[in-house]
């Protein structure tokens, strides 16, 4: 097993906080992961290993099954990525990364393909004993045949994403589904995008309608592209449904427009598009004030008195002696002062 993470300046690891925080991972996980990511880079380690860790646990110790499950948990977060060791196309072993920020695509083309073999991610299992090794329960969850955690390192770059964005298996509460929900909705708009309780519902409901103002279509919703969208949110935060308003609306690139402006795009550039976003709308606001200013003196100038010609073409006797004054020195010489 591989352990990929940032350097370390000292004997002491620091965790990023958000790593901890990852509410998508049961207590086990993130204390799996933490012994994980505290060993040296390009530490070895076998199932059986961390089965024995657990042997003098006060609590209940974990068995193989368990192990399994703990760290298929990791794999469908993306904080553990495993590939298959080849050399001269004969399968030599399976290697496992794990890393201290989660690869979210990772994660969902995992958990995708253990769907798509019709099997529920993590359906209840009743924990083996300890010491039952040889033979992990048929109906656990994320169970295969075994395999060891001991083949060498692989230059598998993980891709940092820290924040969890699509949360499709979450549970929304009545006041979560009525939280910010926006009443000018068209009626059309579908039931299967983020709800209000996810992370992404902000910059998501941007991004469907500003597609659907442009191209008259609702875009395609999957775990792929609320990951993606969720990559955007955590590096911009706030600025995202603005930014992703001005990159479908504004930016007409021929290559985003056959492409019907993909969030790919977006995810690449998005600080730019944040920028670009926040300009225009300093931009807007000055148009907006001198508009005002114009309207303004437009109404004022109406409402004043209006002079008759007699008045505009006659000028005052002050200003008609000055003006002659003028006239006379500049005739003989003298310098105006």
């Amino acid at each position: 097993m591989s352990i990929i993470r940032a350097a370390r300046k000292s004997q002491f690891y620091t965790l990023p906080t958000a790593t901890i925080d990852d509410d998508r991972l049961s207590w086990e996980a993130r204390g799996l992961l933490i012994y994980l990511l505290s060993k040296p880079d390009h530490w070895m380690v076998q199932v059986k290993d961390l089965i024995n860790r657990t042997r003098n646990a006060i609590g209940k110790s974990s068995g193989r099954d368990k192990v399994y499950t703990i760290l298929n948990e990791l794999r469908a977060a993306g904080y553990i990525i495993r590939s298959f060791q080849r050399c001269g196309g004969n399968f030599t072993g399976i290697e496992y990364e794990v890393a201290e920020t989660a690869d979210l695509e990772a994660g969902a083309e995992y958990v995708r393909s253990i769907e798509q073999k019709g099997r529920a991610p993590f359906p209840e299992n009743t924990e083996t004993d300890s010491s039952a090794e040889d033979s992990p329960s048929a109906s656990a969850p994320f169970t295969s045949k075994p395999e060891t955690l001991d083949s060498t390192e692989s230059a598998i770059k993980i891709e940092k994403a820290v924040k969890p964005t699509t949360d499709p298996l979450d549970e929304k509460t009545d006041q979560d589904q009525g939280a910010d929900i926006d009443s000018t909705l068209p009626a059309d708009y579908p039931s299967d995008y983020p709800g209000p309780a996810s992370s992404i519902f902000r910059a998501w409901r941007a991004y469907a309608l500003a597609i659907r103002e442009r191209y008259k279509l609702w875009p395609v919703y999957n775990s792929k592209v609320g990951g993606l969208m969720g990559k955007a949110v955590v590096r911009i935060q706030a600025a995202t449904p603005a930014a992703v308003t001005h990159f479908v609306k504004l930016e007409s690139a021929p290559s985003l427009v056959d492409k019907l402006h993909p969030v790919t795009a977006f995810l690449m550039y998005c600080e730019s598009y944040a920028v670009k976003a926040e300009l225009a709308a300093q931009s807007k606001k000055r148009a907006d004030r001198a508009a005002v200013a114009v309207q303004e003196a437009e109404r004022a100038s109406a409402s004043a008195p209006q002079a008759n010609e007699n008045t505009k073409s006659t000028p005052s006797p002050a200003s008609a002696g000055a003006a002659a004054l003028s006239a006379l020195k500049t005739r003989v010489g003298i310098p105006s002062k």
